[in-house]
């Protein structure tokens, strides 16, 4: 049988295909090539895959009924897409198989073109009243509309799928009955080589991408963390930084980082940013202004996977809160690092991590809770001092290599 050719899509470089993409393409000596409207900033290089951009023309016009915008950037990515691909066609290029990442358009047409190739569309979540009601407070009739054409492109692309990828019961748990006999559950997978169980100790220095010198956190400074992609209600960012705040207080040498980008990669909870920056960290520290100290507040900006790793295993407390929604990957990241972790309860968590006993979850929706369940896993913290355990708290088969087996034999299926 001839090496077959793949091709991935997404938006983003390399988003969830990190791993994937050159695990496939060394397993089955395959060509890989990945599309991605991402001039991929980092410099990511994945041995034996081909990375090609791809441009919108334009952007969703100004007269666009506001909740068909959605739906119109997803056609005019799907142009893209096809545009990029007919060039490469004529180069020999022709996929056996599409790995896309679906709702944003990239493979709604791939069927067109290569009709007979095998498309796994990795889906990651439906908008129903309910979990919308999950997600935003008093949430609008117009807002939920809105919110179901959300599900357009999405409904689009697994029509013609093959399969459908989905990383938990929980998130499949969302998508109609129809498209649920669809879904293959494959988690993510962490890499426990990027992020082995155990303790640094070392002195910490991390260089972000927006702050202006290192960050140095020495040994043994008592050290607090919070991070994903941005600063929103949605992932309970206003409520970790006033339990900081009482935190700092209780704590006089309590060192506070929160990593990730300065903006809203969400925006889906009903509450709005009042600042006029419409930064919900500008708004936070004037709210708290005086209750913090900001010699001992970090804001890093993001940081490369090699320091994140150093950073969940020197934290003594991660927090992750979160609105019933798509689980970040710093929370596995972390479990897997052995990092003491403060959690709300929401859904599905217990489907990818271990409980914790000695860090009871917290009540998102109550500020007492929160700030007293980051003071109580402190002193906790403090108290085991160099007896903590540091054992992973990832659920058995959730690492990287197991889950790459998985995606091995999907494709190997496919193929024959």
């Amino acid at each position: 049988m001839k090496a077959p050719c793949l091709l991935f899509l997404h938006g983003n470089f390399p988003g969830q295909f990190l791993d994937i993409a050159p695990f496939l393409a060394a397993k089955l000596g395959a060509r890989v090539v990945f599309l991605t409207l991402s001039n991929n900033p980092q410099g990511i290089v994945l041995p034996g895959v081909e990375c090609h951009r791809f441009e919108r023309h334009r952007e969703a016009g100004k007269e666009t009924h506001h909740y068909l915008k959605t739906v119109e950037v997803a056609v005019l990515n799907g142009q893209a897409v096809v545009r990029q691909l007919l060039n490469l066609q004529s180069q020999g290029f022709v996929p056996d198989v599409v790995i896309s990442h679906c709702g944003s358009g990239y493979a709604g047409y791939i069927k067109n073109i290569y009709p007979k190739c095998k498309l796994i569309s990795y889906v990651e979540w439906y908008f129903t009243n309910s979990n919308a009601s999950l997600l935003n407070s008093g949430v609008s009739v117009d807002e939920l509309m809105r919110l179901n054409a959300f599900n357009i492109p999405s409904q689009q692309e697994a029509l013609q799928a093959d399969v459908l990828v989905c990383p938990t019961r929980w998130q499949a748990s969302q998508f109609p009955v129809e498209l649920q006999r669809k879904i293959k559950c494959i988690f993510d997978g962490v890499s426990t080589t990027l992020f082995p169980e155990g303790s640094y100790r070392e002195p910490l220095e991390i260089v972000g991408r927006d702050h202006s010198s290192p960050v140095r956190i020495d040994p043994g400074a008592l050290l607090l963390t919070y991070g994903t992609r941005g600063m929103e209600p949605l992932r309970g960012f206003s409520e970790f930084m006033r339990a900081a705040s009482v935190a700092m207080q209780a704590f006089k040498d309590l060192q506070v980082i929160v990593y990730g980008a300065d903006r809203i990669a969400y925006g889906m909870t009903g509450e709005k940013c009042s600042h006029p920056s419409g930064s919900w960290k500008d708004q936070l520290l004037q709210e708290l202004l005086g209750k913090l100290d900001l010699e001992r507040l970090h804001f890093t900006g993001l940081i490369d996977y090699g320091t994140l790793s150093k950073l969940y295993r020197r934290s003594d407390l991660h927090c992750y809160f979160t609105r019933p929604y798509v689980v970040s990957w710093g929370v596995f990241q972390a479990a897997a690092s052995g990092c003491p972790l403060l959690l709300n309860k929401f859904p599905g968590v217990d489907e990818v991590l271990e409980a914790s006993p000695e860090f009871p979850y917290v009540e998102l929706d109550s500020q007492h809770s929160v700030n007293q369940g980051v003071v109580n896993a402190l002193e906790k913290v403090r108290s085991l001092g160099d007896a903590r355990d540091h054992r992973s708290r990832l659920s058995v088969g959730l690492d990287s290599s197991s889950c790459l087996l998985q995606w091995l034999n999907l494709i190997k299926q496919l193929l024959n």
